[in-house]
């Protein structure tokens, strides 16, 4: 009798652990679903945050980029040092204008202050502040040289504008020219 008793023990024993695990499953706990939706909104709330916190990282890397290039070919162009109070040959270099080389008939040299052409034989030239050079008769060994000198130090910039002979402007170019102190 002790076997029967407990075979039945054991078997109502496995029933209401049978019961509870079917309860259990059938009918989650009333604040489960608060809990599931509060991990969802946590989960794409980081993921929205992670992406706006990438984006604050890539915008200044982008714009520091962009600086960097913009500097590279600022700095890149012809850029000449000079020692003030010398007389300084410019060479401007004329090959990236073979395209447009043909249809070029003068070019038009703008000089800013405290920079003064320079020539031996005609003195009366350095109170000039521009000068237009005959493309035909003073271009040399595709380049357009002319002869400045520089008063005072620093940084200065050269224009250097070229015309048809329509007098329609077809490139411009700047020659960054950096003067130190005077030479004694």
């Amino acid at each position: 009798m002790n076997t029967r008793l407990e075979n039945k023990l054991e078997k109502n024993v496995k029933e209401i652990f049978q019961t509870n695990l079917k309860e259990e499953y059938l009918n989650p706990p009333v604040y489960m679903q608060t809990r599931i939706l509060a991990r969802y909104r946590e989960y794409f709330a980081n993921r929205v945050t992670s992406f706006w916190g990438i984006k604050k990282l890539i915008v200044p890397i982008v714009a520091i980029l962009l600086v960097v290039i913009w500097k590279v070919h600022f700095f890149s162009s012809d850029i000449f040092l000079a020692q003030a109070g010398i007389p300084m040959l410019v060479k401007v270099e004329i090959n990236q204008l073979d395209e447009i080389s043909t249809q070029i008939a003068y070019a038009k040299v703008t000089l800013p202050t405290n920079i003064q052409f320079y020539s031996k034989n005609y003195a009366d030239i350095s109170n000039q502040r521009s000068l237009i050079l005959n493309w035909e008769t003073t271009v040399q060994n595709n380049a357009l040289p002319f002869v400045v000198i520089g008063k005072k130090a620093g940084p200065k910039v050269i224009i250097v504008n070229f015309y048809d002979k329509f007098d329609k402007l077809l490139f411009s170019k700047k020659l960054h020219v950096s003067f130190n102190g005077k030479h004694t």
